[in-house]
């Protein structure tokens, strides 16, 4: 048990990258950096945490393949306050559970149709032209935005606080 850590800088996963057990501890990704991470495969989380960022720190975590979280954690920022920014180019499947913090937010960017199942999110942007469908009840907890020539399709939706905001006009 306890954390797993490696010295180091990480900005490239080349390949997937899957968490099956953190024995009670954590991993951190990264840490207390200001920096872009790129995963050219799937993130997967079996079991344990995954946390992107520490105390401090504002990275930006790219995964070019799908996001499945089927029985662990994935915790964006060990704290509420820390900026982390998850730019998802694959489908998002949580079966497990998502802890954001205030400063998190995800970015479904994709280049052809994306899906989504089973999440509480801050911070939710779609950016993708090709569409992002909404195969479960998805809830936003501050602010879901829908950047120009964007397709959101909704299946149950529930936004309970913050600014939805369409193509840049935020409408509360």
């Amino acid at each position: 048990s306890g954390n797993n850590n490696a010295g180091g800088n990480l900005t490239t996963v080349q390949g997937d990258l899957v968490i099956l057990n953190t024995a009670g501890g954590s991993y951190g990704l990264v840490t207390t950096q200001n920096t872009t991470v790129n995963i050219s495969g799937k993130l997967q989380i079996d079991a344990g945490t995954l946390y992107l960022s520490g105390s401090t720190g504002n990275p930006t975590v790219n995964v070019f393949g799908n996001v499945t979280i089927n029985g662990g954690t994935l915790q964006p920022a060990s704290t509420g306050s820390t900026v982390t920014n998850l730019n998802i180019r694959g489908n998002w499947t949580n079966n497990g559970t998502l802890t954001t913090g205030t400063g998190s937010t995800i970015r479904m960017n994709g280049v052809t149709p994306q899906t989504m199942i089973g999440s509480t999110f801050n911070n939710l942007v779609i950016d993708n032209a090709t569409g992002v469908t909404l195969n479960s009840a998805e809830t936003i907890t501050n602010n879901l935005s829908i950047t120009t020539g964007s397709v959101l399709n909704l299946g149950a939706f529930t936004h309970t606080a913050g600014t939805l905001t369409l193509g840049g006009i935020g409408m509360a």
